[in-house]
């Protein structure tokens, strides 16, 4: 039960313990409760005069010339100052995924990644496998 003393906004954390008696294990739930409280003098002045009414749509219609904006400079094409180098993947690597040596490339392939994968290694990993699909695209 709530009775408040004097005016304001209050705020309580409400636990309600639970027993289970089929598996024998308790639990809470627990919810934080607030209320606010006034006088009713405040409310009444406080509260709708008449029902609330949705506006009404108007449709704009503007007068005069539009004169049309620019493109946001992220919808204009980048003009690109230099190209970036190119990193030639490595012709073994190439020949050993996509070269004459039968229909399973995958152990020819294991041959460069590292033996193992770790904070030292993980890129030597990716940029093999970036080399890969990069070919394979074109």
């Amino acid at each position: 039960m709530f009775h408040p003393s004097y005016e304001g906004h209050y705020q309580d954390l409400l636990e309600l313990c639970f027993f289970d008696p089929g598996r024998n294990t308790a639990f809470v739930i627990s919810r934080v409760v607030e209320a606010t409280v006034g006088s009713r003098e405040d409310h009444e002045q406080l509260k709708a005069k008449e029902p609330y009414t949705r506006r009404k749509f108007t449709k704009f219609n503007p007068e005069g010339n539009i004169i049309p904006s620019l493109r946001p400079p992220s919808w204009t094409k980048t003009l690109w100052v230099d190209r970036l180098p190119t990193f030639p993947p490595p012709p073994a690597l190439l020949h050993a995924a996509y070269g004459d040596g039968g229909n399973n490339p995958l152990p020819r392939v294991k041959r460069f990644m590292p033996p193992t994968f770790n904070e030292k290694t993980y890129a030597w990993f990716f940029q093999n496998l970036l080399y890969l699909e990069e070919e394979r695209v074109k």
